[in-house]
């Protein structure tokens, strides 16, 4: 199978099983409370990488520089998954995937605001473009914006501030450590609220769990082979075919039917992003031809 074809494919598999797991979160989330789940959910992905843990050495791993970035970064990745998780029991499956797809944008705000990074003309458009989108799935003053909605929307901004201070940290430390300080501080931040309104969970519940810890590790290893095989040009719209994934699981398992609206802002938003995508791709391509 040729190397691009590849990629599509893992990548649309990758993207159909990360999707499966935000609805196991969601179905989890019908029993237990969101600080809960943020909690039991991370732990699991420790001991997932407990194994690598060990082969590079406590010390080595949680050995770093730059701590106090890691612990900012922490806690607004807790604050980003109790909002996120919140946010998926209270609103349509699809609607909640749609606006979950803002993170981008918000990353590209704040890489232009605080990382120096340059915005032209064409990629301040494709942004504004993707607020309208935002907008046409809210309809604000048509509809009533409900506290589900702001909760995934805080929750995409929380999560672009992430991946802002996830680049800085990539300049300096391993994938490794960023990923277990991660899950440590978001442990971290629900455990409070967790202990006040913990319900025990079942041995259903528990298998679910090791169930989205497994299909998580999956979904990583198939999208770093997609990334392998092909360009991010590529496969940057493909990651829209979550929109597909989450219309069919929001509509078999939770009886839920997406509007036209919904449909209507989510190609926008997606047009949006992948054109931005499509212009990195382009000035770096332009800036190593400079450095040739």
């Amino acid at each position: 199978m040729p190397p691009g074809l590849r990629g599509i494919l893992l990548m649309t598999v990758s993207v159909g099983m990360a999707t499966g797991t935000h609805a196991v979160i969601r179905h989890l989330g019908s029993d237990l409370p969101p600080e809960e789940v943020v909690v039991i959910r991370h732990f699991f992905a420790l001991m997932a990488l407990s194994p690598f843990i060990m082969r590079a050495g406590l010390r080595r791993t949680l050995g770093t520089h730059r701590f106090g970035l890691h612990v900012t970064r922490g806690v607004i990745g807790g604050a980003n998954a109790l909002a996120w998780y919140t946010g998926l029991t209270l609103v349509p499956f699809v609607v909640a995937t749609s606006l979950s797809f803002m993170a981008v944008i918000f990353l590209t705000i704040g890489a232009v605001l605080f990382l120096g990074e340059k915005a032209g003309p064409r990629r301040w458009s494709a942004v504004i473009i993707g607020f309208v989108g935002a907008l046409i799935i809210l309809r604000p003053g048509i509809e009533v914006i409900t506290p589900g909605a702001m909760l995934v929307l805080l929750s995409a901004v929380l999560s672009g501030v992430s991946m802002l201070m996830l680049k800085l940290l990539t300049r300096t430390e391993s994938p490794l450590t960023i990923v277990v300080y991660m899950y440590l501080f978001r442990i971290g931040v629900a455990a409070i609220p967790a202990a006040l309104t913990w319900v025990t969970p079942t041995l259903e519940h528990l298998l679910w769990f090791v169930l989205i810890g497994v299909v998580s590790s999956a979904t990583n290893m198939a999208q770093a082979q997609a990334f392998k095989d092909a360009d991010a040009t590529l496969l940057a719209p493909v990651r829209f075919t979550r929109l597909v994934w989450a219309a069919l699981i929001g509509f078999f398992i939770f009886a839920e039917t997406p509007d036209l609206w919904t449909w209507i802002g989510a190609a926008v938003i997606g047009g949006s992003i992948s054109y931005i995508a499509f212009r990195e791709a382009q000035l770096k391509k332009a800036r190593d031809v400079v450095d040739t």
